[in-house]
C-alpha cells in the first residue's frame, strides 16, 4: 500500500494527490464511476491539453497525481479517505487505483469514487508516461522530464471503460470507450478493433451492418469528431469545438447529435451542421421517432422536443439529470437518469407528456433500449459498486439482475431475445436464453 498526504487547492476542482507507493498489492476496491468529465486542466500547468504528461524514472515508484473532476460547484471541499493502491507493476508498466470520498453535490451524503491510472515507460530507466481512465482527467506533475514527449500507452482493451454500444443485428455490433477503445462483434464474438485516437467514444449509431456513425470526444480541449463507418472501417469526417455525448439516426439520411452546453448538430443530405437547441444545459441523449420528430434530454431536468422543424423545451415532472431516452413506434417513450439523494428515476412519455413512474431503488441509471414491448435499462446498483439491469414487463420496470460485477454505462437490444450491455473496466454482459451473464471476450 502507499503512504500519502493530500490537500485541496483553491483552484476550482483541482485535487493534489501525493503518493509514494511500493509494488505490493492492497485490498481489492470496488470502483464507483463519477460521470463524464466536462473540463480539462487549467492553462499554465505542466500538463498537456489531452491530460497526459511524464514523470521522471523513480525507484521506488513515486508520483504526484493531479485529478480534475467536474465543475467545482458539484463537489465538496475538502475530500476525505484518500487511498492509492498499486494493482501491478513491472519494469515498464504500473497501474494504480485512486479512491477518495467526497460529496456530490456538496449538500449530499459522502460517496466513494475511484479511477485507474496507468503508467508506462519504454525502458526501466526512461521517464514514466501516464494515461488515465474516466471519471478523472489526470496527469503527473512533479519535475517533468525536459524534452520528454507525452505519449499515451494503454495496457490493453479490457482495462478501458466502455461507454457506448450499438447493434445492427444480433451478431453484428460495435462498442466503444475510453482511449478510443473499439470492439467489433461479428461471427458470434467480440474482437478488439484499431483504437480511434485517444478520446472517448461516447456514442455509436448503426444504420446498417456496414454503415454507421460514432462520436469521439475529448473534454480537455473541448473537441469532438464525427466518425463514419463504411465496410468495417471508421473514417473521421468532421471535428467540432464541442463535447458531444450522444447521436441517433432515423434511417441513413437523418440524424442528430447532442452535447455539453446545449451543443446540437443535425445530419441531413450527407452533411453535419450546427443547430440551435435553445438551452445552455448539458444534453446527454437523443432519440428519433422518424425524420420529423426527436427528443433530447440532459442535465437540470432538461427535456427538448423537435417537431415541425423546431426544438422546444418541455417541462419535466421532477428534478433530474437525464442520461438516456428511447422511443417506441406507438408514440410513447422512456427516459431515465439520476438525482442526488434519490438515485435512479424513470419517466414515461404518454400523449406528449412526461410522467414519473415507479422504479426499483438504484444508485443511478445510464442507458435505455427498446424493441417492441421489451425494454432494458442499465445502470449502477444501489450499493454503488455493481451494475444493475432493469426490464420492462407489462408496463412496469423491475430488476432483472444485479449479478453484474461493475456499473454499466450502455445497453442495446435488436431482437426480443438478444441484448448486450457494457460498462466499467470493459465489462460485457449478454442476454441469451432468458438470462443475463458476463461475457467478457
Amino acid at each position: 500500500m502507499c503512504t500519502l498526504r493530500a490537500w485541496s487547492l483553491i483552484m476550482g476542482s483541482l485535487l493534489l494527490i501525493l503518493a509514494a507507493c511500493d509494488t505490493s498489492p492492497g485490498p481489492a476496491l470496488s470502483p464507483t464511476p463519477l460521470g463524464a468529465v466536462v473540463s480539462g486542466p487549467p492553462a499554465g500547468d505542466d500538463v498537456s491539453s489531452s491530460g497526459r504528461a511524464t514523470i521522471p524514472a523513480a525507484d521506488p515508484f513515486t508520483a504526484t497525481v493531479v485529478a480534475w473532476l467536474t465543475t467545482s460547484g458539484d463537489f465538496s471541499d475538502p475530500f476525505q479517505d484518500l487511498q492509492v493502491q498499486m494493482l501491478n507493476q513491472d519494469d515498464t508498466t504500473a497501474t494504480a487505483r485512486v479512491t477518495l470520498a467526497l460529496r456530490r453535490p456538496a449538500t449530499e451524503p459522502w460517496g466513494t469514487y475511484s479511477s485507474l491510472f496507468t503508467f508506462t515507460r519504454q525502458t526501466p530507466s526512461a521517464a514514466w508516461h501516464l494515461f488515465t481512465h474516466p471519471p478523472f482527467v489526470a496527469v503527473a506533475t512533479q519535475t517533468v522530464t525536459a524534452g520528454a514527449e507525452a505519449t499515451e500507452a494503454a495496457t490493453g482493451h479490457r482495462s478501458r471503460d466502455l461507454a457506448s454500444l450499438a447493434l445492427a443485428k444480433p451478431d453484428e455490433g460495435w462498442a466503444g470507450g475510453t482511449g478510443g477503445t473499439l470492439w467489433h462483434h461479428a461471427a458470434g464474438r467480440w474482437q478488439p478493433a484499431e483504437p480511434l485516437g485517444a478520446a472517448t467514444i461516447t456514442s455509436i449509431a448503426l444504420t446498417a451492418p456496414d454503415n454507421g456513425w460514432a462520436i469521439s470526444s475529448l473534454p480537455g480541449p473541448n473537441v469532438s469528431t464525427f466518425l463514419h463507418l463504411q465496410r468495417d472501417s471508421w473514417t473521421p469526417v468532421l471535428t467540432v469545438t464541442s463535447v458531444l455525448n450522444s447521436l441517433a439516426f432515423a434511417g441513413t439520411d437523418t440524424g442528430w447529435a447532442v452535447g455539453q452546453a446545449g451543443a446540437l448538430y443535425q445530419y441531413r443530405a450527407g452533411t453535419w451542421a450546427a443547430a440551435a437547441a435553445g438551452t445552455a444545459n448539458n444534453l446527454r441523449a437523443v432519440a428519433l421517432r422518424g425524420p420529423e420528430e426527436s427528443w433530447a434530454v440532459g442535465e437540470h431536468s432538461t427535456i427538448l422536443h423537435y417537431q415541425a422543424g423546431v426544438w422546444q423545451a418541455v417541462p419535466s415532472p421532477v428534478q433530474i439529470s437525464l442520461y438516456g431516452v428511447a422511443l417506441d413506434a406507438m408514440g410513447s417513450g422512456w427516459a431515465m437518469g439520476t438525482w442526488p439523494g434519490t438515485g435512479g428515476i424513470i419517466l414515461h412519455l404518454v400523449d406528449g407528456i412526461w410522467q414519473r413512474v415507479d422504479s426499483p431503488p438504484t444508485a443511478g441509471l445510464a442507458s435505455v433500449s427498446l424493441i417492441g414491448d421489451t425494454g432494458w435499462i442499465a445502470g449502477t446498483a444501489k450499493d454503488g459498486h455493481h451494475g444493475v439491469i432493469l426490464r420492462l414487463t407489462a408496463g412496469h420496470w423491475q430488476v432483472e439482475t444485479m449479478d453484474v460485477p461493475h456499473p454499466l454505462y450502455a445497453i442495446a437490444t435488436i431482437a426480443p431475445g438478444s441484448a448486450w450491455a457494457v460498462g466499467l473496466t470493459g465489462t460485457f454482459m449478454q442476454y441469451v436464453d432468458g438470462t443475463w451473464m458476463p461475457a467478457n471476450p
